[in-house]
């Protein structure tokens, strides 16, 4: 516990990820296989990155490589299983580089209306 608190949870959670990578090659390569076929470029685009992370992964790079598993993982899951202006408007933000900093910050144009009418009727 006293770890993750001198080098914050996400250096441990990077760290952590790296070692099961190193005892267990073979879990990347299922990840890539999850994430392989998406049919959309942004995802497309990511995964080669996250290939080229994983040729050399170190400590400095271990929550880069995190943050893209994660991203990736969700892209590919909301393209999939999400209605396309849901998941349009979340790869956009994400991984299409049109989102801000900030929790919320969409392109403008997004279907926010078909976005809204999908959460009222849930």
């Amino acid at each position: 516990p006293l770890y993750s608190i001198w080098e914050g949870s996400g250096n441990v959670i990077g760290l952590d990820v790296l070692r099961a990578l190193s005892r267990n090659p073979e879990s990347a390569s299922v990840l890539i296989a999850e994430l392989e076929g998406s049919g959309d470029p942004r995802i497309e685009r990511g995964l080669s990155e996250l290939k080229e992370q994983l040729r050399a992964p170190g400590e400095a790079e271990a929550r880069r490589l995190v943050e893209s598993f994660a991203l990736l993982l969700q892209g590919s899951l909301m393209r999939r299983f999400s209605p396309d202006p849901v998941a349009e408007a979340w790869l956009r933000s994400r991984l299409g580089g049109e989102g801000g900093r900030l929790f919320g910050t969409l392109p403008g144009d997004v279907d926010f209306g078909a976005i809204l009418e999908r959460s009222w009727s849930a």
